[in-house]
């Protein structure tokens, strides 16, 4: 692990800035397996506090005439404890926050505490011929709900994900991945959210070189609601083909397709017609060392999810588009940026939405303990219709922060 990627783990979170906004979906449980096997291990100690103050110009721009201004505030503490035992980095990640701000808008919750809980069981653990992962996280935080309204609510989130692979002759290596996910919403008149999803992908893959793995893929993962008032229990379906690649120690790229169904169950009419079929999904990231103090990513996705927009029963098509820029400017302050690109396709609603987001973030190490921070983030949303096109918005966040390793 070179510099520059040491200097910026130092700062993890540095993207969240952007969090809610245009952004590539969440690494898969395959994805986050194949990278497990080529991750090195530190053994750490660390409790940080931070401070944040935030201010955003437009909680509300509907209709534009409502624009307002909110001031907030966040106080953190995270704990990392970690062991580096071979391949594997055993310890704990936790973090609790409280959040507060003083002017609501109309859709967004009361942050109040948050907090996070992952038992980390980073990396792999060999056995003869077998490979085994586990990581999982328990958090209570603030997430989008429903993008069309940008309603924001308070939400339980639990998950594990494992992944086992066995070497069958050298270049052949047998390879499944499971994953389950639990999210509750706080808010009591949201309940009809409250799912839970789980399921496993059977992934054999060769070792074409030290450097490439190729692989197929089948899929298939269960959604399930605890209410049907508002929403259907699914299946999802997925054939298609992998590989993770380094290039050179500088570069690598993990790549991801093929076609992938969501099949409702006992759903209503407008859940089945929404989409029935198969259709292309696909996720491909890569990052590049161009130097010792600059690290580029980029990252392009489609795949088809549940909808939850206001109004609308059944699914709808993703495309995401994101790149990353990291700069050590110096030895204690590293800048990065995101250009960031969503757009939703709904089978059955009038949702259609363009979002653009661009965050950037600066942070200082002034002394080996003490850090500071400045963002600034702008999201752009453009709905392709008439009904919807009142809630278009523009919206800046700026902020600013200190965090201190107590330990």
């Amino acid at each position: 692990m070179n510099s520059i990627r040491k200097f910026i783990l130092l700062f993890a979170g540095a993207a969240l800035l952007a969090a809610g906004t245009a952004q590539a979906q969440e690494a898969s449980t395959l994805q986050l397996f194949m990278e497990s096997l080529n991750v090195e291990f530190l053994d750490e100690v660390k409790l940080t506090l931070g401070q944040e103050f935030g201010y955003e110009d437009n909680v509300d721009e509907r209709p534009r005439s409502q624009r307002s201004g909110n001031w907030s505030t966040e106080t953190k503490l995270d704990l990392v404890l970690s062991r580096a035992v071979d391949t594997t980095s055993l310890g704990l990640a936790a973090g609790v926050s409280y959040a507060h701000d003083f002017h609501k808008g109309e859709n967004d919750d009361n942050k109040g505490l948050s907090y996070y809980l992952s038992p980390l069981v980073d990396g792999t653990y060999k056995m003869g011929r077998h490979t085994f992962m586990l990581a999982g996280v328990s958090k209570y935080e603030s997430q989008e709900l429903d993008r069309s309204n940008r309603t924001n609510v308070m939400t339980a989130t639990n998950q594990i994900r494992g992944g086992w692979s066995m070497d069958l002759t050298g270049k052949t290596t047998l390879a499944v991945t499971a994953d389950y996910k639990n999210i509750h919403y706080g808010d009591s008149k949201n309940d009809d959210y409250d799912r839970q999803t789980y399921g496993a992908k059977f992934a054999p893959y060769l070792n074409l070189s030290q450097r490439t793995r190729l692989g197929v893929l089948a899929g298939i993962e269960r959604t399930e609601y605890i209410h049907h008032s508002l929403h259907d229990d699914y299946n999802r379906y997925s054939f298609g083909f992998y590989e993770y690649y380094t290039l050179t120690e500088r570069t690598k790229l993990y790549a991801e397709g093929g076609v992938e169904r969501l099949a409702y169950q006992d759903g209503t009419i407008s859940s089945r017609n929404s989409q029935e079929r198969y259709e292309p999904y696909f996720t491909m990231g890569t990052s590049y060392e161009a130097s010792e103090n600059l690290l580029l990513g980029a990252k392009l996705g489609r795949s088809t999810a549940d909808s939850l927009a206001s109004d609308t029963r059944g699914n709808r098509s993703e495309y995401t588009a994101s790149f990353d820029a990291a700069w050590k400017v110096t030895g204690k302050m590293v800048i990065t940026n995101q250009f960031a690109f969503a757009y939703q396709d709904e089978k059955a609603g009038n949702a259609d939405e363009n979002e653009y987001a661009y965050a950037l973030l600066v942070k200082y190490q002034a002394t080996p303990t003490l850090r500071f921070s400045a963002g600034y983030l702008l999201t752009i949303g453009d709905y392709d219709n008439k009904v919807r096109s009142r809630r278009d918005y523009v919206d800046n966040e700026f902020r600013f922060g200190l965090s201190w390793d107590i330990l």
